[in-house]
């Protein structure tokens, strides 16, 4: 069983040791691993912009430290991680590598015995019972090694509320706060419950066990509240909290819109076209790059396709032959993950979002604050972020020809871009900006810990 690392422990902040650490609320957020994502700059932004006088938040990240740590850190908040840890299925596919390299050692050899141990593992790691059994291993181990020592750490540490980002961490976070006996329970459910039909055991375990536990349970839109209802969740332990932007740090000006496009070898005349999305396939950014195959005749001489995000099982290599075999290869670039956004998009006149599947992506939310029109899908809160027609174009998912009638009315008229742009700025500062959330945080850790006497 292994115990929990602590990465980092920064200094607080000066004025932050006013009051002793009893009498500040311990929160501890719990989430996978803070890679560059939606939710992960969402616990970035908000997190160190809470009142230290009154709130000690420390994460623990059970998957890794990522790409965003750092950040964290900066802020002075503890950053923890647990040891590097294998479950059962990781061991014997880590068996039948080791035992591969010997065969190809074994020279001509057909039946050696390393040749023979790598096509029985192969043949367990395929057969339906043993599938279940390394399952069964792997959750136990992962009980052990997880779950078992972070509770010791909630009880050791005294932790006064534990709160859960995305599904993985709401079972891990969840067990283990119900383990150390003592916490409040606070889930953010930032997105919609359509993984459920893929991980049926997610299902059981959030609906059967862990909402009955949960002293609340945060959603980033209006649609995932009508979600978290029909699983029954009691509505008084339901928040609704919308996600908020640092409108300073995605402020557009031309002197900055000018020194992006320098940096990123985008000339003055070029139209640009952005979408900022991991490559999962729910994104559709196939659907994107065929709906531009479809009006590239309306498209100016030069315009470019810059689709930012994290690799996902070699999509962009599948993407990439797509669009050359659409004849718009060389118009269309994947740089992968990147942290600076906001200087992305700045250098952009158009941002789209095709996905089929979504909560309320930050993603618009940024594009928004950049001053951008936006084309996107109607899927869970996005139509809580853009309006239609005022704020840009929606469209139903998975319908590439609306996505590509939507793309054409929008790069054809550049004053309604900019009108809609300005409109989109406007509609961020308003209702999404980051002091809105960071006071939803607060005022939902302080009706926890003390009611409404607070």
């Amino acid at each position: 069983m292994c115990g929990t690392v602590s990465v980092a422990v920064q200094a607080r902040p000066v004025g932050a040791d006013l009051m002793t650490s009893s009498h500040r609320t311990k929160v501890l957020v719990v989430v996978g691993n803070l890679d560059v994502g939606g939710v992960e700059m969402d616990i970035v932004r908000n997190m160190p912009r809470l009142d230290r006088e009154k709130f000690e938040i420390s994460v623990y990240a059970f998957m890794g430290t990522g790409e965003l740590a750092g950040r964290l850190v900066a802020s002075g908040i503890d950053f923890i991680t647990p040891a590097t840890h294998y479950g059962a299925r990781s061991l014997l596919r880590n068996a039948s590598h080791a035992a591969r390299a010997d065969a190809g050692a074994c020279g001509a050899s057909r039946w050696s015995t390393s040749k023979l141990k790598v096509w029985m593992i192969e043949r367990m790691m395929q057969f339906a019972p043993t599938r279940g059994l390394l399952r069964l291993i792997g959750s136990a181990s992962f009980m052990l090694r997880i779950v078992l020592p972070l509770a010791r750490h909630i009880r050791q540490q005294r932790i006064d509320i534990v709160h859960c980002f995305l599904p993985h961490a709401y079972v891990v976070g969840g067990l283990a706060a119900i383990l150390a006996r003592g916490p409040r329970l606070v889930v953010s459910r930032v997105s919609s419950n359509f993984y459920m039909n893929e991980r049926p055991i997610y299902r059981f375990m959030e609906t059967r066990i862990l909402h009955k536990f949960a002293a609340a349970i945060i959603c980033n839109s209006q649609a995932i509240r009508r979600e978290l209802i029909g699983e029954n969740v009691p509505e008084d332990r339901i928040v609704k909290l919308y996600n908020g932007i640092d409108l300073e740090a995605f402020a557009p000006s031309s002197a900055r819109r000018r020194l992006a496009r320098q940096h990123l070898a985008i000339g003055d005349d070029e139209l640009v076209v952005t979408c900022v999305a991991n490559l999962f396939p729910y994104k559709r950014h196939d659907d994107l790059i065929a709906a531009l195959a479809l009006i590239r005749a309306q498209l100016p001489q030069r315009w470019r396709l810059v689709c930012a995000g994290r690799d996902v099982d070699d999509r962009r290599a599948m993407l990439m032959r797509t669009a050359s075999e659409l004849g718009i290869g060389s118009h269309v670039t994947f740089p992968g993950s990147i942290e600076n956004v906001p200087e992305l998009l700045s250098a952009s006149d158009l941002h789209v979002h095709p996905s089929s599947e979504e909560g309320l992506p930050n993603s618009i939310l940024e594009a928004m604050a950049s001053r951008l029109p936006i084309v996107a899908t109607t899927v869970g809160g996005i139509p809580e972020l853009v309006v239609d027609g005022e704020g840009g174009w929606l469209v139903p998912p998975c319908d590439i020809g609306a996505l590509a009638r939507a793309l054409a009315a929008v790069v054809s008229d550049e004053a309604r871009r900019t009108a809609m742009g300005r409109y989109n700025r406007d509609r961020a500062a308003a209702l999404f900006p980051i002091d809105s959330s960071v006071r939803g945080y607060e005022d939902t850790y302080r009706r926890l810990m003390y009611g409404n006497h607070c």
